[in-house]
């Protein structure tokens, strides 16, 4: 049996499906989001805020922002004329022990919220970027930091694609990026070599049996060197551990953070989070 527990800040709250309500983004939420300027709220962790904030100054371009602390942050609770970026950690307890996934959430925020003090993490969450937890987040293994100013761009990305739309689903974004295989095939696909499971080490071709297009496999630092050179001929593979509700994966065009391929599927919970060929089949490439 398993529990959730969702923290941020000084908020302790249950949640009920945060990571299901990724890419369901309504008419309602993305009109409300384009009227509001955007708080990110500092965590308190110098690095992680600092991270933040130098990828929203390169990277960020769909409503205004401001950088506040947490304790500003309150002020502006219950005003609709502000949303919130802000660090959002689910504690997953296991009988084997507890795993934390990490998000970046974009929060609107309601004048009834005023009265309780603090903000609707799970009502009125728009939309978050769910990063890297393969390293320990809390140990300084920030296994996504290289890759953050490209993840800002492509939340933008999704959210345009929401207000272009009209309102996005899950189930409407994986049928867009299921008809793109054209754009893979136009690309390499830098696949990390941290990211593969141990027991295909050693058997990695068996990932080029079922990855039809060009794929290498890589140290982090290839993908940090393309990232930074915006050599948009690389892409590379994006995928959270499946806490539940199933992983996400995201195909990236390095430097310019546009997605190519975006995927949902379960494929064995946080203690086999790494990736396997079946997984790779499994998200239909």
């Amino acid at each position: 049996m398993k529990k959730i527990i969702l923290l941020i800040g000084v908020f302790l709250l249950p949640l009920y499906s945060l990571l299901g309500q990724y890419g369901d983004i309504s008419q309602k939420q993305v009109t409300a989001l384009r009227n509001t300027s955007m708080l990110f709220v500092q965590s308190g962790n110098s690095f992680l805020d600092s991270l933040v904030e130098s990828s929203l100054k390169q990277s960020w371009n769909y409503i205004p922002f401001k950088v506040v602390s947490s304790e500003e942050s309150k002020q502006h609770i219950g005003d609709p004329e502000y949303s919130f970026l802000t660090f959002v950690s689910v504690v997953n307890a296991y009988d084997e022990g507890d795993v934390k996934s990490t998000s970046l959430s974009l929060i609107l925020t309601q004048e009834k919220d005023k009265k309780k003090g603090e903000l609707q993490l799970v009502k009125n969450s728009v939309a978050f970027v769910p990063l890297d937890a393969d390293r320990p987040f809390d140990k300084g293994g920030f296994g996504f930091t290289y890759k953050l100013p490209d993840l800002m761009k492509s939340l933008e990305q999704f959210l345009e694609i929401a207000e272009h739309e009209k309102g996005i689903s899950l189930s409407k974004i994986k049928k867009k990026y299921i008809n793109n295989r054209q754009e893979l095939e136009s690309h390499t696909l830098l696949f990390e070599t941290q990211n593969i499971n141990s027991d295909y080490i050693e058997n990695q071709e068996a990932f080029f049996e079922v990855y039809p297009y060009e794929l290498r496999f890589v140290e982090p630092k290839m993908v940090v060197e393309a990232i930074k050179d915006k050599e948009t001929n690389y892409a590379y593979f994006y995928t959270t551990p499946d806490y539940g509700n199933g992983a996400f994966t995201v195909i990236v065009e390095a430097g310019t953070g546009r997605v190519l391929w975006f995927d949902h599927a379960s494929f064995g919970g946080p203690r086999r989070s790494k990736l396997t060929p079946h997984y790779i089949k499994a998200i239909n490439l």
